[in-house]
């Protein structure tokens, strides 16, 4: 990864574990051969993004059974899931689509694809807020952090980041 690359995933870090957006949940990073990007535990459910297979898999703890979702195909070919984000609040499971550009919303209780959102950009991290209702997604693409509302799926705000953020004190 490129330093400037580096620098401005670690100020998207910074920006979604500030005061704007407590409560964050922790997850569990994974780096494979597989593209399992991260993993988040979901009342007995294990969700993994697949980057290379295009797919959303959902592991029950209790039995290890996998059930493997497609996510929705988009304009510009297979999708590339980056991260999953789990709302129990919203009941929805969020995915992001780099390749596409677009955000897969699921219903977390039957892993059914509600909708689609366009993003405008590749986008690559992302986070939940338990506690503010909110989902920050990284657009590296065009150097912002989004923050939606995880019931209404809203763009309640969009902040640009330097390109390099150390010039800024990051």
């Amino acid at each position: 990864m490129h330093p400037r690359q580096e620098r401005f995933w670690t100020l998207c870090v910074i920006l979604a574990a500030s005061g704007l957006a407590q409560g964050c949940e922790s997850s569990i990073e994974a780096t494979t051969e597989s593209h399992a990007d991260e993993l988040h535990v979901n009342g007995g459910s294990v969700l993994v993004a697949n980057r290379g297979g295009g797919t959303l898999s959902r592991i029950t703890v209790a039995t290890n059974a996998v059930v493997t979702t497609a996510l929705p195909p988009g304009a510009v070919g297979v999708p590339e899931p980056m991260y999953v984000a789990y709302s129990p609040l919203a009941n929805r499971v969020f995915v992001n689509d780099r390749r596409n550009a677009q955000l897969a919303v699921y219903r977390a209780s039957t892993m059914r694809l509600e909708t689609t959102v366009p993003l405008g950009g590749q986008t690559f991290h992302m986070w939940a807020s338990r506690l503010a209702d909110q989902l920050w997604i990284c657009d590296d693409s065009q150097r912002r952090l989004l923050v939606f509302d995880v019931r209404s799926l809203r763009r309640i705000a969009e902040v640009p980041v330097a390109a390099d953020p150390t010039a800024v004190g990051a």
